[in-house]
């Protein structure tokens, strides 16, 4: 029992991460996260790494985000 008890305070102490599905249905957030994209594609890395950022204040541990950001910096770094 006392197992059982831990295994049930570990399930609802790790919150499930929000997904893009989320963000999508946010009508202030989702653009920002576009937005993103966009400087992304335009090679701007550090605009899209302060646009994916501010998606991440509202919506912490975002994966999709956290990994854009990470490639972003990473390309930023390669200039």
């Amino acid at each position: 029992q006392v197992a059982l008890d831990y295994m049930a305070k570990l399930g609802t102490a790790v919150p499930v991460p929000p997904t893009l599905e989320d963000l999508q249905k946010d009508k202030e957030i989702w653009p920002l996260y576009l937005e993103g994209l966009r400087h992304m594609r335009n090679k701007e890395y550090q605009k899209a790494i302060d646009a994916w950022e501010r998606v991440l204040k509202a919506y912490p541990n975002n994966t999709s985000t956290i990994e854009n950001i990470r490639q972003a910096k990473l390309r930023l770094q390669s200039q």
